[in-house]
């Protein structure tokens, strides 16, 4: 390869990385593998969340549950919802005091809620209505 193109093989992608991720040692990190997921995937909370952020728990609802509220169909390990002890199967019934209906309004409840607040949660698992405390991470757009 002519020394040339491998200079700029080489330093390119090292440079875009620095350029990316903000901090000069997160410039030699491999890029991290995105998840499979096809809704936003949140993260557990942290000091400064990036200004485009929006709010989430870490969970993966379940589409296709019928009935009033939300159905987790997967907690995504080390995530608020999994901190929190929401567990695959539970029913958000309610997030902040705010009625959850269904995944719009389960959306619109989420949306108002500040990134790094402690906020309640009731679920219905089985037959008793449980209510947890859920520190508010992030998600993805």
């Amino acid at each position: 390869m002519n020394p040339i193109l491998r200079v700029f093989a080489t330093a390119l992608p090292v440079a875009l990385l620095a350029a990316c991720a903000g901090a000069p040692e997160e410039a030699t990190k491999p890029p991290a593998a995105t998840p499979a997921a096809t809704a936003p995937v949140a993260t557990a909370p942290s000091e400064a969340a990036p200004p485009d952020a929006r709010p989430g728990l870490g969970f993966m609802p379940d589409y296709q549950a019928e009935g009033r509220g939300v159905r987790v169909g997967g907690v995504r390990e080390g995530s608020p919802a999994d901190l929190a002890g929401i567990e695959e199967g539970d029913v958000l019934v309610e997030l902040a005091g705010l009625p959850v209906e269904d995944a719009q309004s389960y959306t619109e409840a989420l949306d108002q809620q500040r990134i790094g607040a402690t906020v309640p949660v009731k679920v219905r698992r089985g037959e008793q209505v449980v209510e947890l405390q859920v520190k508010v991470g992030t998600r993805r757009r």
